[in-house]
């Protein structure tokens, strides 16, 4: 079994609820089956960090322990998450912990949207402004005020009402192609790797 510790749904146990439930959905959606992974919602990316580490402390092994954070910044080298968590948020590496067990969403969650715009407005459907969005293909580098910028302009004349974080987010990333994501975003494509790996030895 994989543990994914995944930062969102920091409003409540509904929000969490649905925060499980879009990352179950997507993670499913590339291949994986629901037997071999389970998502923790854990609000905020502190008290992600805090579960995290203590889930690495309690495990027998049988289990890998993933924690699955956005960046909130430009990441200089995807591959050595924990470099960026200590310079950025002075989060020292567990003992315990490798490389593989960290991953981060450059430069949030919503920057995984931009890699299936044509899902995202087939999800709002009419009213849709795809021009709103950056069309910059290097999305790991678009800022992440840009990115939350775009998708308020691009959705507020939609049925669906402007983008807000929360429970649309996990609708919308329920809905997204996996395949896209890992296509365009190294750092969802290491994600999704490590995923392939571990559970292929589970």
């Amino acid at each position: 079994m994989v543990r994914i510790y995944v930062e969102g749904g920091g409003r409540g146990q509904d929000l969490r609820t649905r925060c499980r439930e879009g990352f179950r959905k997507l993670i499913q959606s590339a291949g994986f089956e629901n037997k071999t992974f389970k998502i923790i919602a854990c609000g905020s990316r502190n008290k992600a960090f805090s579960y995290f580490c203590n889930a690495l402390k309690s495990t027998t092994g049988a289990d890998f322990i993933i924690l699955l954070v956005d960046s909130e910044d430009q990441v200089s080298d995807t591959t050595k998450p924990w470099a960026h968590l200590r310079a950025r948020d002075d989060w020292e590496k567990p003992k315990a912990a490798k490389n593989e067990n960290a991953h981060l969403m450059v430069q949030v969650m919503e920057s995984w949207f931009y890699a299936d715009k044509e899902g995202l407005a087939e999800f709002y459907g009419d009213g849709f402004h795809v021009k709103s969005l950056s069309s910059n293909i290097d999305i790991e580098v678009i800022p992440k005020d840009d990115i939350l910028a775009g998708l308020e302009k691009a959705t507020k004349n939609t049925t669906k009402r402007e983008y807000d974080k929360g429970e649309i987010s996990f609708k919308i990333l329920a809905c997204l192609d996996p395949a896209k994501i890992r296509q365009q975003l190294p750092s969802a494509k290491r994600f999704f790797d490590t995923l392939q790996t571990v559970t292929a030895q589970k």
